[in-house]
Order: C-alpha cells, then sequence, then structure tokens
C-alpha cells in the first residue's frame, strides 16, 4: 500500500511542474467571468474570491460548468488522440494518458477552486 501512495506521489509532483498545469489565478477569473461581471465585481471577485464577494451563484455556476465541460472535452480528445496508434504503442500511450489525465484534473481543481 506504502508504494501505491509513493507512485501517486511521484506522479502529482511531476504532473505539477508541467507547462499549463498551475493556473494563473488573476488571469484566469478575469477571462472567465469578464463578459458576466462589472469591472467593480471583477475586482472583489480577484480580491476576496468567490466565497467572499458578492457574486451571484448562477454565474459562478454558468462559469463552473462551462469550465468543467472544457476541461473535460480537453481530457477526452487528448485521451482519444493518444490511443489512435494501438497495438504495441498503447504500452507507451497509456502513461502519457495517465499523466494527461492527472493534470487536467489539477488544473480544473485550481479553477474551480
Amino acid at each position: 500500500m506504502a508504494n501505491e501512495s509513493t507512485v501517486l506521489e511521484v506522479v502529482l509532483s511531476n504532473v505539477v511542474k508541467l507547462p499549463g498545469v498551475k493556473v494563473d489565478r488573476r488571469e484566469f477569473l478575469a477571462k472567465s467571468f469578464s463578459k458576466h461581471l462589472s469591472p467593480d465585481e471583477l475586482a472583489e471577485l480577484i480580491e476576496k474570491g468567490s466565497g467572499q464577494a458578492n457574486i451571484d451563484k448562477q454565474i459562478l455556476n454558468k462559469i463552473a460548468k462551462k469550465v468543467i465541460s472544457d476541461r473535460t472535452m480537453q481530457s477526452s480528445s487528448l485521451s482519444f488522440a493518444t490511443g489512435i496508434p494501438g497495438g504495441l504503442a498503447m504500452a507507451a500511450t497509456i502513461p502519457a494518458d495517465t499523466v494527461q489525465f492527472f493534470a487536467m484534473a489539477l488544473r480544473l481543481s485550481q479553477e474551480l477552486g
């Protein structure tokens, strides 16, 4: 059991180092909410976070659903693309697919947080 947790820790620590996994919070919030909030509301969201800012829950839910949909589509597309070679190449693509899955999951968790 300890070996499995060690492997998971190694995978996650390496996935976090990949480009595009770490989310720039300010940039993400500005890009995602700029069409839905006034500049003052957006500034409050960036400063206080979604839990403390007075942002309509419907807007938060709409953005969250879009982010989840986008990341699911992106992950599925990458997974499909890595599986195209098939055959013996599958041995090489499975680790790559696993890494991209964890990368997408970590990115999504940051965006939703």
